[in-house]
Order: structure tokens, then C-alpha cells, then sequence
């Protein structure tokens, strides 16, 4: 931020490393529509959803039905899922670089969705695989 003479700087590997672009401007943002980006949780309410950030003061919103979890009634909720910090590789919808406006989603494409069953063939039965659990539930 030139004009408060401020420089911000990130050591955080999940972004420093990523593979998929941090946006530093609306207009990179309208030339990425439908592609995947990194960037980091600002605030979150449940009623409009998660406000990203990005580099030079980018910024851009995941309403709540984009989300792609269960409704959310709560806002603590809400924060436990998305705390500020946490590293998001949302996908860019819309953008109005005028209004400064930046729509984005976590949900998967059709695209995205394809690629996972395609990988998921590639499983043979006896394999060993390695991965993370994501949530608990009282079914199993």
C-alpha cells in the first residue's frame, strides 16, 4: 500500500508454494474466470458467506450456497470450518474489475468431478493408499 508507505509479506507455504496463482489484481481475476486460485480467509457470516483475500488489496466473496458444505446456522460454525488465515483454492466465477467486484466458489465442476473418477479407476483392490479424514459423522 504505497499511499500508507505498507508492505505486507507472507512466509505461509500453502501459499508461497501453490502451484495455482495468487491473484494481485481484478483484472488478473477477469483473465482466470473458471480457473482455480489461492488465497486466505478475511471474515465470514452466515448469511452472505467467506470474504477471501488476495495480494494488493484484492478481494473477493464465497457466498454461502458456493460454499459446499451443509447450511450453516451458527457463526461459530462457520469460523471453526473457515478461520481467518486458512489457505483456500477457490474457483473464480465473475468478476467486474470497475466495481470491484470478485465472485467466487469452492464447489467443483463437472470438469473436476470427471478428473477424481478418473483417478479413482486407478485404484486396484489390495493397494495401499494413503489420506486425510475430513469429518466424523454418527453413521461412520
Amino acid at each position: 500500500d504505497p499511499a500508507r508507505r505498507r508492505v505486507s509479506l507472507t512466509a505461509k507455504k500453502s501459499i508461497v508454494q501453490a502451484e495455482l496463482p495468487f491473484l494481485t489484481s481484478y483484472e488478473q481475476a477477469k483473465s482466470n474466470v473458471s480457473q482455480s486460485c489461492v488465497g486466505f480467509v478475511i471474515a465470514r457470516t452466515p448469511a452472505n458467506g467467506v470474504l477471501v483475500g488476495f495480494g494488493n488489496q484484492v478481494r473477493g466473496l464465497i457466498p454461502s450456497a458456493e460454499l459446499e458444505i451443509k447450511p450453516v446456522k451458527k457463526a461459530s460454525q462457520l469460523e471453526d470450518k473457515f478461520p481467518d488465515g486458512r489457505t483456500l483454492k477457490p474457483r473464480v466465477r465473475t468478476c467486474v474489475p470497475s466495481e470491484k467486484r470478485l465472485l467466487l466458489s469452492l464447489k467443483t465442476t463437472s470438469n473436476d468431478s470427471a478428473r477424481s473418477n478418473a483417478n479413482s479407476t486407478l485404484l486396484h483392490v489390495g493397494q495401499i493408499v494413503t489420506g486425510r479424514v475430513a469429518e466424523i459423522t454418527e453413521q461412520g
